[in-house]
């Protein structure tokens, strides 16, 4: 009778014991800036890890699931998961930590879910005039307008809309938000609605708010048949790499035509789509039937031995139209790029680039670029971007992107986040070139009066479906003329030629036409660190001493002011 006592007591404290060595450590709940409003994020951590863990979560409004725990591959395990809550409030959130089918441990928190919404809005051309978005004819085009927006008649925000705009807002339900148009045109412009206002009211309710559109009379835009186009560029050692996307803010169509000149150095490999024409270095594109928004990639080889780094390539792109174009400044793009050893597909540019001119504000140009350089399809891609606290966020405009993309403005906490949502992209795989790439450009204004020095960084993360972040490189510009050169106010970038770039000993400076007397070096906090008489066209430097790192030539005389970047290696 002793050994079937014993026995019972040893396999409760077995079991016991057993239970005890797996517990909850660590629990949250939190919500990314970066998703919708009732978007919750469960973090789950536990002492130590097994085979056959698992986490059940009540959610408190009716609801619960079973979630896997995984080897955290450090201590113990973990589980991160997500809910969305129909309605905001407040939810009382019990987990329990089963090994196999016994309990062995539980919390029980409180989720209090924020009263926010996401509010949606888009632009489009009314083609057949019947006051109605039809998704299936008419594009959100890239023409927008500026929005102010009232909650509760009080105004409280403007921002600019074109394609797909979604607005984060706070409130309580039944609050009223009135979005009104304004700023689309030189001309009287017919909208839908005729108000030119939109009015919103927060439910909270999952799938409750739908896009709404703001709709424009092409024939009543004053524009006409306005074409733009807009030119990324990438030359390395042994290959060159162009993409134009080209908008039309009109509803009628025409076959118009796009030419590109490539540079002479690279002979022509592949292009997507096919060109209509090529003759010797020169590209036809006839683009029949047109759409709103046209893109082309161009690839071009080396033939024989390869560029040297710092190299420059010149290549040209013009826009005609058989209807006639009121406005041809937007038309045409002189593309001078510098010769790289190597780049990262996944990368950001700003232009301009540099050092900036103190005082009113100066629009800067990011463009992101992004490529699957994996081998499957890339389903969903969204791209995070952190804006410094010196740019002026009212001021955003996303000029093209290669693919339908929706446009988000969160705040963290600390700073204005810029997400761009690429939802079923479908990008395809590296094995498909010209198809396997993404864009997308936006401007947006410094702040006015920044203090000389300022220093603005930018660099974003780019997420491809559920892979880590790719996080690009960082662009930076500074606001101030360098200490030593005096404010200057026809100060141009320009093509002087510097070589070899990067430089690593001396630095060959050739000058084109025009009258300069002298050469500043000025490094990335703005400061001269050296400076020297010309000599002729033709002016040698021997930067040997200098630090690696960017660095800014500006070449100044009778002529003006001109500025251009080198690398010290």
């Amino acid at each position: 009778m002793k050994k079937i006592f014993y026995l019972f007591v040893f396999i409760i404290l077995f079991i016991g014991k057993a239970s005890a060595q797996y517990v909850i450590t660590v629990h949250s709940i939190s919500y990314y800036p970066y998703t919708s409003c009732s978007f919750a994020v469960f973090k789950i951590n536990t002492n130590s890890y097994a085979s056959g863990l698992s986490l059940q979560t009540y959610y408190g409004d009716g609801t619960s699931d079973i979630t896997p725990i995984a080897d955290s591959g450090v201590v113990g395990g973990g589980a991160e998961y997500y809910h969305t809550y129909p309605f905001s409030g407040t939810y009382s959130v019990k987990r329990v930590l089963f090994y196999g089918s016994t309990a062995v441990d539980s919390v029980i928190e409180t989720n209090i879910v924020d009263n926010c919404q996401t509010l949606s809005l888009g632009t489009f051309f009314d083609n057949n005039g019947n006051g109605i978005y039809d998704a299936a004819t008419e594009y959100s085009n890239y023409y927008g307008c500026w929005v102010s927006v009232d909650s509760n008649g009080i105004t409280v925000d403007t921002f600019y809309v074109n394609y797909n705009w979604a607005y984060a807002v706070s409130g309580s339900a039944g609050d009223i938000y009135t979005f009104r148009a304004f700023n689309y045109g030189s001309s009287p412009l017919s909208t839908i609605p005729a108000t030119a206002v939109i009015y919103d009211t927060l439910t909270f309710v999952v799938g409750a708010h739908r896009t709404k559109y703001f709709g424009f009379d092409c024939l009543s835009l004053g524009y006409g048949n306005d074409l733009s186009e807009y030119v990324s560029t990438r030359s390395s050692r042994n290959r060159f790499d162009a993409s134009v996307s080209i908008a039309r803010a009109v509803c009628n169509y025409s076959a118009d035509t796009l030419t590109m000149n490539l540079s002479p150095k690279y002979n022509y490999s592949t292009t997507y789509p096919a060109p209509t024409l090529i003759s010797g270095n020169t590209y036809k594109w006839v683009f029949s039937p047109p759409s709103s928004v046209e893109f082309v990639y161009v690839t071009g080889v080396v033939p024989g031995v390869d560029l040297m780094a710092g190299d420059t390539v010149h290549s040209s792109y013009c826009l005609n139209t058989p209807a006639g174009d009121p406005d041809l400044t937007n038309n045409s793009v002189n593309e001078v790029d510098t010769v790289r050893s190597s780049y990262d597909p996944n990368e950001k540019t700003v232009s301009p680039s540099g050092i900036l001119a103190p005082g009113s504000g100066t629009a800067l140009t990011y463009t992101l670029k992004f490529e699957n350089t994996g081998t499957d399809t890339a389903f969903n891609i969204h791209i995070l971007d952190t804006l410094s606290d010196d740019l002026d966020v009212h001021s955003l405009k996303v000029l093209t992107a290669t693919h339908p993309v929706t446009t988000c403005v969160l705040n963290n906490g600390l700073h204005n986040v810029l997400k761009f949502g690429f939802p079923h992209i479908n990008l395809l795989d590296s094995s498909y070139h010209g198809q396997c790439d993404g864009m997308v450009r936006f401007t947006i204004k410094t702040k006015d009066d920044l203090l000389v020095g300022t220093q603005i960084d930018n660099r974003a993360g780019i997420y491809f479906d559920y892979n880590p972040v790719v996080m690009t490189n960082t662009v930076t510009n500074i606001v101030g003329w360098p200490a030593g050169i005096e404010d200057l106010s026809n100060i141009t970038v320009s093509n002087i030629q510097l070589f070899p770039n990067p430089a690593e000993n001396e630095l060959t400076v050739k000058i084109g036409k025009g009258t300069f007397t002298t050469i500043s070096v000025v490094n990335s906090m703005g400061q001269v660190v050296m400076k020297q008489e010309i000599n002729g066209n033709s002016t040698k430097l021997n930067v040997k001493a200098l630090p690696a790192g960017s660095y800014y030539i500006f070449v100044k005389g009778n002529s003006g002011v001109k500025v251009e970047r080198f690398q010290k290696m």
